[in-house]
């Protein structure tokens, strides 16, 4: 039972961890959204080249979420 609490707090500890790390994923996941919005948008407003920037930032997301 003495060891408990030290158990308690490196469960925490975990938990934390992961939590930050979720959280960064879902603000590269929603930014990653968003850069394949505008990049629909400009296709429709045929921008290609503005297209080829967001898909270009959305490539850089998706790796940074791998």
């Amino acid at each position: 039972m003495e060891k408990l609490p030290i158990i308690a707090e490196k469960i925490h500890e975990n938990f934390e961890t992961i939590t930050q790390e979720r959280d960064k994923a879902l603000i590269r996941a929603r930014k990653l959204t968003r850069e394949s919005a505008q990049a629909i948008r400009a296709i429709h407003r045929n921008d290609i080249e503005l297209a080829r920037e967001h898909l270009a930032n959305g490539r850089e997301l998706t790796n940074a979420l791998n």
